[in-house]
């Protein structure tokens, strides 16, 4: 079954009402509401369905997928010293939520930790020897601890997706004693939607609540990329058949306009790009998700970026010319722009 249309006896796509913009709305710091105004009716359940979906299951976030603490082989041990069992231990650990630091690019993290004259350890405790996370709350209590124990013990730190069980977790050392635990990645909190009706349209009102890992904004911005790379695959082959068929492109421009549009909206790090993971991570981490958003990156700011070095940009400089392209491009022609 295919997902391309004639589009015989329907609308022309450019006659859909679409808002001219989204206006946000901060509710407070981790809390904001998206306002789609004037839309088709009935077109506020579909776009409400594919973000809630997308926010709740796709977006990245990052969580402690192990621990590893001398003489505890399982999590029904006791630990000398420490007043809650393991049980308890695991299940507040599960609890912490993890954000990465602005300008890391690291995706996964083994972090030492060391507890020393201390009755009370909290979350933020955690990531005193890390270069790259830190805790959302750091005030929340993981155990109590006799303060005449000294205890060193390691966690690790990964990026996913969703809930994922322990016996499913990655970047895991083997026979190193790591007990994996579950763990929570989403950062979105909850997504809730109000639709309010007009004579000819609708309004879209979208609630979208974060853990603090990362903003709201942040959230749609990832959701919204992740929707557009996959509808962008069904877009270039709906276009291909249409001019097939119908011998006609449904956009107002000309073929070398549309062409180059097609070419910068094109993901960087995907399965047809022969990237490293390095020069990936510090990608995303700087926003830089298309062509379209690198091309208007120069040199100089690309090597700004943290852990980016001369390999990197000679990857990125092949990469570009092979499609002949360049850094500091002015994308306006194209109605393009680079990621704020």
């Amino acid at each position: 079954m295919g997902f391309c249309s004639n589009n015989v006896g329907g609308a022309n796509p450019s006659s859909i009402s679409l808002p001219e913009a989204i206006e946000v709305n901060e509710i407070n710091e981790n809390e904001s509401e998206f306002i789609f105004k004037n839309l088709e009716k009935g077109f506020g359940t579909t776009i409400a369905n594919a973000y809630r979906r997308t926010l709740i299951s796709s977006v990245l976030g990052f969580a402690i997928t192990a621990i590893k603490i001398p003489g505890v082989k399982h999590e029904f041990d006791a630990v000398r010293g420490i007043t809650e069992d393991m049980i308890n231990l695991i299940l507040n650990v599960k609890q912490v939520r993890v954000r990465r630091k602005e300008g890391c690019c690291e995706h996964c993290e083994r972090i030492p930790v060391h507890v020393e004259h201390c009755s009370k350890f909290t979350a933020k405790d955690f990531f005193k020897n890390s270069s790259c996370f830190e805790a959302v709350k750091g005030n929340a209590v993981i155990f109590h601890i006799d303060p005449s124990i000294v205890l060193d013990f390691e966690i690790i730190v990964g990026e996913g997706f969703g809930f994922v069980i322990s016996d499913n977790q990655k970047c895991l050392p083997e026979g190193e004693g790591f007990i994996a635990i579950d763990s929570v990645f989403t950062p979105v909190k909850n997504v809730r939607f109000v639709i309010e009706e007009e004579s000819n349209s609708e309004n879209l009102s979208l609630f979208v609540t974060t853990d603090g890992e990362i903003t709201p904004k942040k959230a749609v911005e990832d959701a919204s990329q992740i929707l557009v790379s996959v509808f962008s695959l069904l877009l270039g082959k709906c276009e291909d058949k249409a001019e097939q068929e119908e011998q006609e492109s449904i956009f107002s421009v000309n073929d070398s306009v549309f062409n180059m549009h097609k070419l910068l909206m094109t993901p960087i790090c995907n399965s047809n790009v022969n990237l490293s993971v390095r020069a990936c991570n510090c990608l995303k981490s700087a926003n830089i998700s298309t062509l379209g958003d690198l091309v208007t990156k120069t040199e100089e700011e690309l090597m700004e970026l943290k852990n980016f070095g001369k390999k990197s940009l000679k990857e990125l400089k092949a990469l570009i010319e092979s499609n002949n392209l360049k850094f500091g491009m002015d994308l306006s022609d194209f109605k393009i722009y680079k990621n704020k």
